[in-house]
């Protein structure tokens, strides 16, 4: 069965199929709500540079969430 199976993450730890889904949609789920926040503190803010700054935030943290997580232990 699928949700018995094992594999080993890259920093060594045996985790099952379901532990490591969990834990990339968690990486997934973090970073797109991070880039949200974001996006929303955009409108509140004045000047320019503040705005690029939240901007690039946001396309920082939508670039992380394409990007599979890194370590499965968290």
């Amino acid at each position: 069965m699928i949700k018995s199976a094992t594999t080993v993450n890259s920093s060594g730890d045996v985790v099952t199929l379901s532990e490591e889904f969990e834990n990339v949609s968690r990486h997934l789920d973090v970073n797109q709500s991070a880039a949200m926040n974001a996006a929303l503190l955009i409108g509140g803010q004045y000047s320019q540079a503040s705005k690029s700054q939240f901007r690039q935030a946001c396309l920082n943290h939508l670039k992380a969430s394409l990007v599979p997580a890194q370590d499965f232990s968290a």
